[in-house]
């Protein structure tokens, strides 16, 4: 799902307009920390990328995210 759409919402109990939050890890702040840590930070970064979520439905009218 890119951008809106309609959805179930459980807070609210009825359909309602979801809006897509884009989550997304920043590469190039990544890379400059792993760089100014001699790579310490890359087990990190690499966690992130794998474990990181990769987008948040938000209802437009309570709020909950799904």
């Amino acid at each position: 799902m890119a951008g809106r759409a309609q959805m179930h919402c459980e807070q609210c109990n009825a359909p309602r307009l979801h809006e897509e939050d884009p989550v997304a890890v920043n590469h190039v702040l990544h890379l400059l920390i792993t760089v100014l840590l001699l790579g310490l930070w890359l087990p990190v970064w690499i966690l992130l990328v794998i474990f990181a979520p990769v987008r948040h439905v938000r209802c437009q009218l309570c709020g909950k995210v799904v």
